[in-house]
């Protein structure tokens, strides 16, 4: 089942013994070979984190059993289940590497948990959702691990997509069928922010057409929405599946079912619908992972070769391509058979390989190329009557907790005080806006990659520019008093409402938020 995240977890892959780990580099790309746990006979790669220094997945002995493995190039590949070697599968790992999730099996697999992993604590058990007591597995993280997404698994084996979160704990999304456990849906992605949730649902025969399976989007305020298929599949039961969705969830990768019947690689769009990404192939394909933005795909086709399966990845400049070619000076009698996962950015991707035609392991291929991430924002000016454009302010990105300032931008605003910068800066960082005659406004851990959205309330009366409101502020308030533009004393910095005047809607502003101080 070609990276397929949504069926019952698959604890056997197919393959013999045997294992390589090679690493190879062409400048700046480079692919390396994973290589098992020790004494096992393969493994598969299935998360990786933003800067591409932690992968995840499972390995596997000769004799089926399979560990979830957490590795580093710095450690290697560590054995992160459960004590006891039961079964248990990594899925995925947050963009900042510090959570893995996943689950852990029952002898003979009967019955499943969903586990999240962290370097601090270990591995911790998720429990279950009321009635659901088969089972839960959770598949996909956000950026700092705070959210998680999958399934929780009835007795009679039917599934009810999940959301965790710290907070929450399990929470079922429903499904668009109905109520009743067997009316099925499986979540299999959750965007960096934990907003966005997407996966698959059973749909309830309507007006518009007959029962079926579709991919479906979800957020807290619209809850589940179904992704339907292309327009000229409407006869079939299986619609479509979202495996993956870009950060501000406009963006979703999966498959579709195509006309011929066939499920092919497909990337919808908000206000657009369903692509099909393979559309000149005969044969399957599936899409398994997206870059944050949206603009990369990849996955698995089936290909006309004795190797059957390759991984692909699809741009809107290249299309549809299969990664064994543009990469075919670093394989080395290597075969990348699916991509499973992607970076943020885009660079890193990881997944499953054929080793010297006779046994499968995990890979991470360095592409050398990241993708900018684009920052858009509105900034809220407390009191402000004046025309935002006029300003200009200063972003700041540093590491979280730290003061250092790594990146410094200059912003300007519209009328509305929106604004929108390019980063090639891809990562998780604390965020600093400040503009003249306000505190600095921080919003901490922003995951900063594909299209990210901040909205800042920033408050006025820092007149001299010290980041707090002082008697220095109200000295310069007064001394500017009643002036206007043109006046021996006029203070374009005590202007605080920016009406061209200083009176006492400004002397009201400053002393609002005076003894404040802005946010470091």
């Amino acid at each position: 089942m070609l990276g397929s995240r949504y069926a019952r977890p698959i604890l056997s892959l197919l393959g013999v013994c045997g294992f390589l780990c090679v690493a190879s580099s062409v400048g700046a790309q480079r692919l390396i070979i994973l290589g098992t746990l020790p004494g096992h006979a393969r493994s598969v790669a299935k998360g990786v984190s933003a800067d591409g220094k932690v992968v995840v997945g499972l390995s596997e002995t000769a004799s089926g059993v399979v560990r979830p493995f957490r590795w580093t190039a710095s450690e290697g590949m560590q054995d992160i289940g459960p004590p006891d070697n039961s079964n248990a599968i990594a899925y995925g790992v947050s963009a900042d590497g510090s959570t893995v999730v996943g689950h852990t099996s029952s002898p003979g697999g009967s019955s499943f948990r969903a586990f999240r992993w962290r370097s601090d604590t270990g591995l911790e058990l998720l429990g279950l959702l009321p009635g659901y007591n088969a089972g839960s597995v959770v598949v996909a993280s956000s950026a700092d691990g705070s959210v998680l997404a999958g399934y929780a698994v009835y007795p009679r084996g039917w599934l009810r997509a999940i959301r965790w979160s710290a907070e929450e704990g399990i929470q079922s999304l429903g499904s668009l069928a109905g109520t009743a456990p067997s009316s099925q849906s499986a979540s299999t992605c959750v965007s960096l922010d934990g907003r966005y949730v997407a996966g698959w649902t059973y749909v309830a025969a309507s007006s518009d057409g007959a029962g079926h399976r579709a991919g479906f989007l979800w957020t807290p305020e619209g809850g589940m929405v179904s992704l339907g298929g292309l327009p000229e599949v409407r006869l079939s039961f299986e619609r479509s599946v979202a495996n993956a969705v870009s950060s501000d969830g406009m963006v979703v990768a999966g498959k579709v079912r195509t006309a011929g019947g066939t499920w092919h690689a497909g990337r919808w769009v908000f206000g657009e619908g369903w692509t099909d990404l393979a559309s000149t192939s005969p044969l399957a394909s599936e899409a398994l992972a997206i870059s944050a933005n949206g603009e990369v795909v990849v996955g698995n086709l089936v290909v006309d070769s004795p190797d059957l399966v390759h991984a692909f990845r699809w741009t809107p400049e290249r299309g549809l391509e299969d990664l064994n070619v543009p990469y075919a000076s670093l394989l080395q009698g290597v075969v990348l058979q699916s991509a499973e996962a992607i970076s943020a950015d885009g660079r890193f991707i990881v997944g499953r390989a054929l080793v010297s035609g006779s046994t499968y392991q995990g890979f991470l291929l360095d592409t050398g190329e990241s993708l900018s991430a684009e920052i858009r924002g509105i900034a809220h000016l407390e009191g402000f009557l004046g025309d935002p454009a006029a300003l200009a302010g200063t972003l700041e990105l540093r590491h979280p907790g730290h003061s250092d300032v790594i990146q410094q931008y200059t912003v300007t605003f519209d009328g509305l005080g929106r604004f929108d910068l390019t980063t090639p800066l891809n990562g998780i960082w604390d965020i600093s806006l400040h503009v003249p005659r306000f505190l600095k406004r921080t919003i901490c851990k922003v995951p900063v990659f594909g299209r990210v959205q901040l909205s800042l309330s920033l408050l006025s009366g820092d007149i001299d520019g010290d980041n707090e409101v002082t008697l220095f502020d109200f000295g310069r308030l007064v001394a500017a008093f009643g002036s206007n533009p043109g006046d021996g004393n006029w203070d374009a910095m005590a202007d605080l409402d920016g009406d061209q005047e200083i009176t006492l809607y400004d002397f009201a502003l400053l002393v609002r938020n005076f003894g404040r101080t802005g946010d470091e």
